[in-house]
């Protein structure tokens, strides 16, 4: 279906091309000072339309390329997210693990020396 596509806009683009190119032959003529031959004119011109063709040719594959890299780009970001996600989920936990096991060693602390207060009051 792309391709037919292609095709048509060829047919189309080649022919208002000869429209145009038939105004410009006469003036390019007499301004080099060489005449041109139609056979010459028309093998430049299809040459010029291969290459046309052959760069759209060339541009839907890069441009495939292109959207594939992207979509790989795309999974690759989705992936580092989730990567990152994880690193900070297993920092936090290790923080808290840290900051638990310290809070618990301060009130265990607190609880001593207040105990120590409560003996030395009672003596």
């Amino acid at each position: 279906m792309k391709w037919a596509k292609i095709d048509a806009l060829d047919e189309e683009e080649s022919d208002s091309d000869d429209d145009r190119d038939s105004g410009s032959m006469s003036d390019s003529a007499s301004e080099k000072g060489d005449p041109l031959t139609l056979e010459a004119v028309d093998k430049k011109l299809h040459q010029l339309k291969e290459d046309k063709k052959k760069a759209r040719w060339e541009r839907i594959d890069i441009d495939a390329k292109i959207k594939a890299t992207n979509e790989i780009f795309s999974d690759l970001d989705k992936k580092k997210s989730e990567i990152e996600a994880a690193m900070s989920a297993v920092c936090i936990a290790g923080r808290n693990k840290y900051s638990r096991g310290a809070i618990q060693t301060d009130f265990a602390a607190g609880i001593k020396e207040l105990d120590q207060e409560n003996v030395q009051e009672e003596d």
